[in-house]
């Protein structure tokens, strides 16, 4: 049998192609993200959506505002899924 060698191979990485099997075509997205700014005001039903933001950015920037406006008044940010509206055809 004998000695392999010293050949050394690349491990292939986990991570899924962005690359479809057909060729250079990137998926669409099936949902976005929306970040949405949640208070807990103490009447017993929890958290409670107060405001919701399409960007990071502009979340914490209202969330910011919020807690300088209300202070006393826990808030949070959460980010949810929603699925995107395919095009009509």
């Amino acid at each position: 049998m004998g000695d392999r060698g010293t050949m050394t191979t690349k491990k292939k990485s986990s991570r899924r192609s962005r690359r479809s099997r057909h060729g250079n075509a990137v998926r669409q997205r099936k949902t976005r993200d929306i970040y949405v700014v949640q208070g807990n005001y103490g009447y017993g039903h929890g958290w409670e959506d107060v405001t919701a933001e399409d960007s990071l950015k502009q979340i914490r920037e209202r969330l910011k505002e919020y807690r300088e406006n209300e202070p006393g008044i826990p808030f949070r940010t959460i980010t949810r899924r929603e699925r995107i509206a395919p095009p009509a055809s």
